[in-house]
């Protein structure tokens, strides 16, 4: 199941990647578009920290501190922003090619929401969260054009 799995995340990855190179400017990717809040970059930055902070801190104990407030105020150059990426495709293979379907129903390190979750509910979630979150970059990417 865990290759499944990587498929799944290197696919949205692979995604995300190509956003990022689709924007004609990095200015581009930073601008707010009328009614909305964030810009795609900052979604961007916001899904980097959110992989690392949950498969690289919580489940790889990579010693990676999330900074959320920068992920909403600060700004990240496209290569900085595809070395992150690649980081996270790499993150995302090693502690796939670790666990073994028993670990989906393991409790989960930390709380979300206040609870105790499984694992594979994590996994779910955070899937989850990185699609809602790549719609929305390509939204932004393709109303710039």
């Amino acid at each position: 199941m865990q290759n499944e799995w990587i498929d799944q995340y290197l696919d949205v990855i692979q995604q995300l990647e190509n956003e990022v190179d689709s924007y004609s400017t990095e200015d581009d990717m930073f601008e707010v578009l009328d009614g909305t809040t964030n810009s795609g970059g900052t979604m961007v930055m916001h899904l980097i920290g959110n992989m690392r902070h949950f498969y690289g801190a919580v489940l790889l104990n990579d010693g990676y501190v999330r900074d959320r407030e920068f992920e909403f105020s600060g700004r990240m150059d496209r290569t900085t922003m595809k070395s992150e990426i690649m980081l996270i495709r790499g993150m995302v293979q090693v502690y796939f090619s670790k666990v073994d379907d028993s670990s989906f129903m393991e409790d989960f390190p930390a709380e979300f929401a206040g609870h105790t979750v499984s694992k594979g509910f994590m996994y779910l979630k955070l899937l989850q969260h990185f699609t809602y979150h790549l719609g929305q970059i390509n939204y932004h990417r393709r109303s710039r054009a």
